[in-house]
């Protein structure tokens, strides 16, 4: 599917600015071994002048690898920062659905918990929250990600399958958090 150019700026306009979507400095962060000492990736790339200018400490704010063996919520926050967050985010696409999907989130309601949809519309598959604790066939984020309805997937475009093994930590991540019950919010 290619998207037009009014759909390409649902995902990449941040802040009423375009911009590429791909690598980000605390994608990169991470410990690489060159010669006998190890080294911050981010430093190496930057001594080859491969960057206009060097990481802001703020930036150096590394993501795990989703799929290596670091915590499980550590591995899910990182797939959703890498990606969801650039639409889930103020400024982005998604900032007004109040779903924030940066890894350094740290309201629980923001990043979904508990948290009723704005207008999702036919997408909340008439369940009542993002992210029910413990209950990941009764979260709208579960949901979204396993869809292949074009009114219902996300992300919205271009991709027409799921990503089985994204899908499959999120799940794991949702089955692991307590169960709380969302309507009452004990």
């Amino acid at each position: 599917m290619v998207p037009n150019t009014n759909q390409c700026k649902d995902c990449h306009e941040i802040d009423d600015v375009n911009g590429l979507l791909g690598l980000i400095p605390r994608q990169l962060d991470r410990m690489i071994q060159r010669g006998t000492e190890p080294m911050s990736q981010l430093d190496w790339l930057h001594g080859r002048n491969i960057f206009d200018t060097e990481a802001s400490p703020t930036a150096k704010n590394a993501l795990v690898d989703p799929f290596g063996d670091a915590p499980l919520e550590q591995r899910a926050r990182a797939y959703l920062d890498a990606n969801c967050s650039h639409c889930h985010r103020a400024g982005g696409n998604g900032g007004p659905s109040g779903l924030v999907l940066l890894a350094s989130e740290t309201e629980a309601t923001k990043l979904g918990v508990c948290k009723a949809p704005i207008a999702a519309g036919p997408g909340s598959g008439d369940r009542l929250y993002d992210i029910v604790p413990g209950r990941p066939d009764d979260s709208i984020l579960v949901l979204r990600m396993e869809s292949t309805n074009p009114e219902v997937k996300m992300p919205e475009i271009p991709n027409r399958f799921p990503h089985d093994s994204g899908v499959e930590l999120i799940r794991a991540w949702i089955s692991n958090m307590p169960e709380q019950d969302c309507g009452t919010g004990s």
